[in-house]
This record gives C-alpha cells, structure tokens and sequence, in this order.
C-alpha cells in the first residue's frame, strides 16, 4: 500500500509540474485566456482545479490505496463529529487558536515595518476556496512519506519539500517574487504552509488546518495591504489555481 500510495503522490506531482510547464512554453496562452474570461472555461478550469487537488486523493480513498487517517480527517467512529471526539475537538481548536495568535502577531508586527505595497484583500469566499483546495492537496502529499516512514514528521517534511518544488517549478514563480505586489502574498501562503504542517503535527485535524488557512489568508492580507505602489499585473503563487 505504501508504495500505491508514493506512486500516486509522485504521479500527481509529475502531471502536474509537467502540464503546466508544458502548457507555458507552447505558447498557449489564448487557451488560459479563455479559461480566464468564458463562462465555459471559467468552469472546465475550476472542474479541472477541482479533480486535481481535491479529485485524486479521494479517489484514492475510494480505492484503498489512502486512508483517512493520513488526510488527517480521523476515524468515523461512534461519538464522533467529522472524524474526531469532543476531547479531540477541544484539544485542536486550543492549538489552532494559539497558534493563530501567534502568527496574527507576527503579521502585525511585519505589517508596521512594511513599505507601502497594493496586495488585493482575500475575501472570505476566495479565501475558503484556496483553503479547502490547498489543504487537501498538501495532507495527500504529506501522507505517501508519513505511510512509508511511519512517521508523520517524515510526511511533513517530504511534504513541504513537494510542495515548494512544486511552486520553484512554476513557470510564473521568478515573475512572481520579482513583483512587489505579489511578495506579500507568497509570504502568506509560505506561513500558511508552515502552520498547516504544524497542525497536521500537532492535532492532525484537516478541519482546522482550513480554518487556520482561510483566517490567515483573509486577516493576513489585510494586515500586509497598503497604497498602491506597484500596479504590475500577475497571478497569485497557490496550487489552488491553474498557473499558466
């Protein structure tokens, strides 16, 4: 099973990586430009998003080759509300939430020594999205290293070792961190990276991990948006939305 389970994380990897380089240097750019602006694309893209992060480990649930415990989604087991105890809640929601303390105040602090830089507010639907598509897609990753080491800080760190080949590997990504307004916002999803692993640790709670994720992207880029100062126009670095 640990070896199903490290060829469907690597393929996943693979395809991904692959089709989107693939796509970049063929020049397909009219294609993403319709994914963009048609009410048609708009949905084959969100389809697509959709099978990719969220589509292929439930499909491997489905077929045993995953199990829910290494989602981080527990057990259905009788007394317990979405795979967890009260006593198992209680615990979670009490790492989460000083958890989330501690990098609201990290990010105030960073906030007042910034300069002036425009980053879009994430909404809470937006931001929801990104948590929901993000956060299962980083548990299955996280889940082959932690089912084959028997460890789940092996699974973190392998984990976050794709995951950050997987935004190196993107063919916007030196764009990115080249633009001003768009820093910030790979500042957040790195620290949303860090305390997702953090509680895939500590509470082993996909639930919370999106709910700590969505706070985070949605006060964070508050607390990090200021006047405009650089106007260039680029998509955000997340795996929740199709970089072409």
């Amino acid at each position: 099973m640990a070896i199903s389970l490290v060829v469907w994380v690597i393929g996943t990897w693979l395809i991904g990586i692959l089709i989107l380089n693939a796509a970049h240097r063929s020049g397909a750019g009219r294609l993403a430009q319709q994914v963009r602006t048609t009410d048609e694309g708009h949905l084959i893209g969100e389809v697509a998003i959709f099978f990719f992060h969220i589509g292929i480990p439930f499909v491997a649930i489905i077929v045993g080759v995953l199990g829910t415990d290494l989602m981080a989604l527990g057990n259905a087991l009788p007394n317990t509300v979405l795979g967890f105890a009260a006593l198992e809640w209680v615990r979670g929601v009490g790492i989460a939430v000083g958890t989330l303390l501690f990098v609201m105040l990290v990010l105030w602090l960073m906030s007042r020594g910034q300069s002036a830089v425009h980053t879009s507010k994430s909404t809470w639907a937006t931001a929801l999205r990104e948590a929901a598509y993000n956060e299962v897609h980083w548990a299955f990753y996280r889940s082959a290293g932690a089912l084959w080491f028997g460890d789940l800080y092996a699974g973190a760190v392998l984990g976050s070792v794709l995951i950050g080949l997987e935004w190196v590997l993107h063919p916007h990504f030196r764009a990115q961190v080249q633009s001003a307004e768009m820093r910030p916002k790979l500042v957040l999803q790195l620290i949303c990276l860090i305390v997702s692993s953090g509680l895939y640790l500590g509470v082993q709670n996909l639930w919370l991990m999106m709910a700590a994720h969505m706070l985070i992207s949605v006060i964070g880029s508050r607390f990090l948006s200021a006047r405009t100062t650089d106007t260039a126009a680029a998509t955000p670095l997340n795996s929740s939305q199709p970089l072409t």
